[in-house]
């Protein structure tokens, strides 16, 4: 089954996105720089100097947060810069390096109900202390 598109053009599913993506703009006043609110189901904060990013994502069941490499950077480079240090942002982060291919590493999600926006808060809440831890522990950790 196709999703019903509005007038506008968004399913009501990419209305929601945006709506979220904008009350996390507007919650956390750095998050602007990173672009504006969207349709999509993610977000991402590009950690240029390694070409690394800190992708996080909206689901129907939870929200959560990985890393990947930059759209030119292979999967493989993203292994071998962060296998020396794969204990330690496991330690920290939780999650796990994943395979060579593999292309989420360190993973991590929690559960909650996008669908209803009382929880909106407290899933904003975890989405950007998870996304400065990651960012935190990529800089103390690849320096």
């Amino acid at each position: 089954m196709v999703p019903r598109k509005t007038a506008r053009g968004l399913t009501a599913l990419g209305q929601a996105r945006r709506a979220l993506w904008k009350a996390y703009i507007e919650r956390f006043p750095a998050e602007p720089t990173w672009g504006p609110a969207t349709a999509l189901s993610y977000r991402w904060h590009a950690l240029d100097n390694v070409g690394l990013v800190v992708s996080f994502y909206i689901a129907r069941d939870g929200v959560g947060v990985f890393i990947r490499g930059t759209q030119q950077v292979p999967n493989e480079f993203v292994y071998d810069l962060l296998l020396p240090q794969a204990d330690q942002l496991g330690a920290r982060l939780g999650g796990k390096i994943g395979a060579p291919g593999f292309t989420y590493r360190f993973w991590t999600s929690t559960a909650g109900d996008f669908a209803n926006p009382v929880d909106w808060p407290w899933l904003m809440d975890w989405l950007h202390d998870a996304v400065n831890s990651y960012e935190l522990a990529l800089k103390e950790c690849l320096d």
